[in-house]
């Protein structure tokens, strides 16, 4: 297992991987971050810290591109990961809320009504900031509410995006 660093425009960014796919990307002092093992290596050659320093130096310099979602590696529940392939599908420069990722889970699902509430605490366990877009889940009146990053990182994000000024 490796670990690689990052230091975007918002600060350190940690990269884990199993050597071919990245499990975890997320700010420093994140709420939902953790201390890297002890037993994880230090290594910026590995391909997929390559790739994702290319991906997160072209983004946070506004050039808009995919990541490919194979080389992510989700660990979660089945439900999470229902969410976070949602997610995947938030186009750059726009928002969707809480609500509308619920309601395309409960047609997924085949049932009448599924919670936001719900969606947004599988939101907030996204293990992959920024290519998992999770900072373009709104409320549904606009508002933004919550950024396991914090707040003031999800607005930079946004402005960074030109979703809100």
């Amino acid at each position: 297992m490796y670990y690689s660093i990052y230091n975007s425009k918002l600060g350190k960014m940690y990269m884990l991987s199993n050597g071919k796919q990245l499990f975890r990307l997320y700010f420093e002092n994140q709420k939902n971050g953790l201390p890297i093992p002890i037993s994880f290596i230090k290594n910026d050659k590995i391909d997929i810290f390559i790739k994702t320093k290319k991906y997160l130096k072209n983004y946070f310099n506004g050039k808009i591109e995919n990541f490919n979602s194979k080389l992510l590696q989700l660990e979660g529940t089945e439900f999470q990961k229902m969410v976070w392939n949602i997610l995947l599908d938030i186009n750059y420069g726009t928002t969707t809320t809480y609500k509308n990722i619920a309601d395309k889970i409960s047609i997924i699902k085949d049932k009448t009504k599924m919670s936001s509430q719900a969606v947004a605490h599988a939101i907030s366990q996204n293990p992959i900031i920024i290519i998992i877009p999770c900072h373009r889940v709104i409320g549904i009146n606009g508002k933004i509410k919550g950024y396991s990053a914090g707040i003031s990182k999800q607005k930079e994000l946004l402005k960074l995006e030109k979703i809100i000024k």
